[in-house]
């Protein structure tokens, strides 16, 4: 709750977390990779995110996540590759990142040197292709209009701060600064 509440320069891991936020916000594209564990992202993947959490649209969203582009590729033995990726896709949604893609695939067993040379071929170039086509769209400059969801949140969260959030709130006063707050700036 440091986070949220003081700063995020009190959260518990600041001095390893913030220098990563500074690479995210000043990347080209983010691209994010798990196995799945138990049928979802693994448990370093859920902590990883699970550091975030203040920068979620409501709190203090990084305007450069609007316009960013992520990449999540998951891997897994049999199942559950779809919620592993829907676990990530929904928190870098809540960051506002504009895109997120993905691919996953399934070895049918453990060891990647134990798959069948055609299979290991298949997801080689499977991931291949979307590697080029996820690099092409980062290099267009293209700039998307946000999902829906991210527009509405965003909507939602300033309703949210004027209607709740007392005057010593970090989150209300970061959309001040921001320009947010009163809609004379827009991240979009």
């Amino acid at each position: 709750m440091n986070c949220f509440l003081k700063g995020e320069e009190y959260c518990p891991h600041a001095t390893h977390t913030m220098p990563v936020l500074d690479q995210m916000v000043s990347a080209d594209a983010l691209i994010f990779t798990t196995p799945v564990f138990v049928l979802s992202l693994s448990g370093c993947m859920k902590s990883f995110l699970d550091h975030y959490a203040y920068i979620f649209i409501v709190h203090r969203a990084r305007s450069e996540m609007f316009n960013k582009k992520a990449f999540i590729l998951t891997s897994t033995v049999g199942a559950g590759s779809k919620a592993a990726i829907k676990t990530i896709s929904t928190s870098l949604k809540y960051w506002g990142v504009n895109r997120v893609y993905n691919y996953s695939f399934t070895t049918f067993g453990t060891e990647w040197d134990n798959m069948a040379l055609d299979k290991k071929s298949k997801i080689k170039k499977e991931i291949m292709n979307k590697s080029k086509k996820f690099y092409t769209e980062v290099n267009s400059g293209i700039k998307h209009r946000p999902y829906l969801f991210i527009s509405f949140m965003f909507k939602m969260s300033r309703f949210i701060l004027k209607k709740y959030a007392d005057e010593s709130s970090l989150d209300k006063q970061y959309w001040i600064d921001q320009g947010w707050y009163f809609g004379e700036k827009s991240p979009f």
